[in-house]
């Protein structure tokens, strides 16, 4: 409970109005507490902590790399929302995106640049895979073009 013990109680107490505490007074059987922490919505607490843990995400990368069985899930593959980011939140952003993409195509002149789409929430696996992948572009462009550039 020391990793994420507040989360978990805040969690609990909000979504089931149950103190965590409780299991550890044999309240409740510990089974439960497993189920009930599997059970917690994507934008929980809990599950924000989670996905944005640095060192969680390094343990991940690193069995991935090892396991020869193991397949990366295609881009859209897995929808991963944190605190606060709920299904209709994602679809507003999505259409929020597609009207700046319309008004960029009907209105704007041709010297101006696409819009960017609107921030998604990444995890930490996200951002560490994505350093991996700019470290070994950097490497090998270091090999073409030398270290004098």
């Amino acid at each position: 409970m020391d990793y994420a013990g507040a989360e978990l109680e805040a969690d609990f107490h909000t979504r089931w109005g149950l103190d965590i505490h409780d299991f550890f007074r044999g309240r409740y059987p510990w089974g439960k507490l497993l189920r009930l922490v599997e059970r917690l919505p994507t934008a929980s607490e809990y599950r924000n902590l989670v996905l944005k843990d640095r060192g969680l995400a390094e343990v991940l990368l690193a069995e991935e790399s090892q396991d020869p069985e193991y397949r990366r899930l295609d881009e859209g593959e897995l929808d991963l929302p944190f605190t606060d980011e709920t299904p209709t939140y994602q679809q507003l952003r999505n259409v929020t995106d597609l009207l700046r993409q319309l008004i960029y195509v009907t209105a704007a002149n041709a010297k101006a640049q696409p819009p960017e789409p609107s921030p998604r929430p990444e995890t930490a696996l996200d951002k560490l895979r994505h350093e991996v992948a700019q470290d070994t572009l950097d490497d090998a462009l270091m090999q073409l073009i030398g270290e004098t550039w």
